[in-house]
């Protein structure tokens, strides 16, 4: 068998899996992820397709079910305000539970005008 007889080996790497894979693998399934948000499977796969965002309402209850592996910011990077961690002693993290904080824009505004 010479070269051109043997099969190409497989040199394309497979994609890394995006944070809710990885959430819905260590839960079991999407339809698991499902039953424990209380949503339906069909939305958690529009979620792993990146057909629709997750909401950032659903970012802290996803990182409870995953026991933390997955963090609220990789599940929802950016939010309306700025993720922030209050102390919870239940929480997986131990900096505690994840919220957002609306006051704190992520994004600095520019000044509407130049200074005079």
């Amino acid at each position: 068998m010479d070269e051109a007889d043997t099969p190409a080996a497989d040199t394309a790497e497979a994609p890394p899996l995006t944070p809710i894979a990885i959430a819905c693998d260590i839960v079991g399934s999407q339809a698991k992820m499902a039953a424990g948000l209380g949503v339906s499977a069909p939305t958690v796969n529009q979620w792993m397709k990146e057909q629709r965002p997750i909401p950032q309402e659903q970012a802290p209850d996803i990182e409870r079910l995953c026991g933390g592996a997955v963090l609220a910011e990789q599940l929802c990077p950016k939010p309306r305000g700025r993720w922030t961690r209050i102390p919870d002693e239940s929480w997986p993290h131990p900096d505690g539970r994840p919220v957002i904080d609306p006051a704190r824009p992520t994004v600095q505004p520019e000044p509407s005008h130049a200074p005079v």
